[in-house]
């Protein structure tokens, strides 16, 4: 029980980060300090949900590797956040 109730927390805590942001989920788990594979978990529920989407793919301003930048608003553009 206590895993489900902070799987809720850091998911619902992952969905509003991702209202006001634009990052990818490495950006996510580390501003969140929330363990980076979770954070994928909770990528994956969000877009099967439809409220998440990718806004573009470059280099994460932490790893330097290619990733996708993600956002849960939708009024979002490439370049904003």
């Amino acid at each position: 029980m206590k895993n489900q109730k902070r799987h809720r927390l850091e998911k619902t805590q992952v969905f509003r980060y991702l209202l006001d942001h634009v990052a990818t989920a490495t950006m996510v788990a580390v501003s969140l300090e929330i363990y980076r594979p979770n954070v994928c978990r909770y990528k994956s529920m969000l877009e099967r949900a439809g409220k998440l989407r990718v806004v573009k793919r470059d280099r994460c301003k932490i790893t330097g590797c290619m990733a996708d930048y993600l956002t849960c608003e939708h009024e979002k553009e490439i370049g904003h956040g």
